[in-house]
C-alpha cells in the first residue's frame, strides 16, 4: 500500500496543508522529508517510523552519520543525504539565531541611520524581531510623516504578523534636523502601541533619526513596560 491510499485526512502532506506543519507528528514530518516510500510496499511513513525506532528520537537521528543511515532498509543515498542535510540546515539556522543581535534603540539607529539620513523627505522603516527580541530584518515601508503611519496602522501590523515576527520597532527621519517628536509622532505612537497589544505583538520602540543622533520613545519611558 502506498501513502496515496491513505485517507486524505491523515496523509502528512494534506494534513500539513490544512493545519500547518506544526500539526504534524515527528514521524509525519520525517515522512514529508523522505517523499516516497521504499521497497516491499513500505510507505514514507513506515520508513519514518522505522528510523525513529532505530535512533530513538529526532535528536538521535540528527546525530546519525551518512554511512549508518545507508544501512537502514529502504534508505538509499538520496534519502540519506536529504536527512543529514536537513539537520545541518537546522543546526545552521539555530547558530544564526543565537548570534543575531538583540533589540536596543542603539541597534535600531545603527541599522537605519545611513539610509534614512539620505532620504530627501520623511521615510518610515520597519525593524522586525522575534519573541526574544532577536533581530530578523528591516525594510522601508512608507514615505511621509507620522500622520501617514497613523493612516496605515492596520496594513503595517498585518505586515509584521505575516512576516512571522513577534516584536518590532519603527524608525523615521526628521530632515529638518529636529529630534523632538511632533504632535503627530506622539499620536501615531500611541495608536500603534494600543493596536499592537490587541494583536499580541510587542511594539519595542519608535525612533526618530536626525543628523544630531536619535530620539527613542522607549528610552524615555513613553511606551510602558515591554
Amino acid at each position: 500500500m502506498s501513502i496515496k491510499d491513505f485517507d486524505p485526512g491523515i496523509r502528512p502532506r494534506e494534513k500539513a496543508e490544512r493545519g500547518g506543519v506544526a500539526s504534524l507528528s515527528e514521524a509525519e514530518l520525517l515522512a514529508l522529508l523522505l517523499g516516497s516510500g521504499g521497497a516491499e510496499g513500505r510507505t514514507s511513513l513506515d520508513l519514518a517510523n522505522a528510523l525513529l525506532g532505530r535512533y530513538g528520537s529526532l535528536y538521535g537521528l540528527s546525530r546519525a552519520a551518512l554511512p549508518d543511515l545507508l544501512l537502514v532498509k529502504g534508505i538509499g543515498k538520496a534519502k540519506a543525504l536529504s536527512i543529514v542535510s536537513s539537520f545541518e540546515m537546522a543546526k545552521r539556522a539555530l547558530d544564526e539565531s543565537l548570534k543575531a543581535p538583540s533589540f536596543s534603540p542603539g541597534h535600531v539607529h545603527s541599522l537605519v541611520k545611513e539610509g534614512v539620513l539620505k532620504e530627501p523627505s520623511e521615510a518610515v522603516y520597519l525593524i522586525r524581531y522575534d519573541e526574544r527580541g532577536r533581530y530578523l530584518g528591516y525594510e522601508k515601508i512608507a514615505s511621509g510623516n507620522a500622520d501617514r503611519v497613523k493612516q496605515r496602522i492596520g496594513p503595517l501590523l498585518a505586515r509584521v504578523f505575516k512576516s512571522g515576527a513577534a516584536s518590532f520597532a519603527l524608525a523615521h527621519n526628521h530632515p529638518s534636523g529636529e529630534l523632538r517628536p511632533s504632535k503627530e509622532d506622539f499620536v501615531a505612537t500611541g495608536l500603534l502601541l494600543a493596536r499592537s497589544r490587541e494583536m499580541g505583538l510587542l511594539f519595542l520602540d519608535h525612533i526618530i533619526v536626525a543628523e544630531g543622533g536619535y530620539y527613542s520613545f522607549r528610552e524615555r519611558g513613553l511606551l510602558g513596560p515591554g
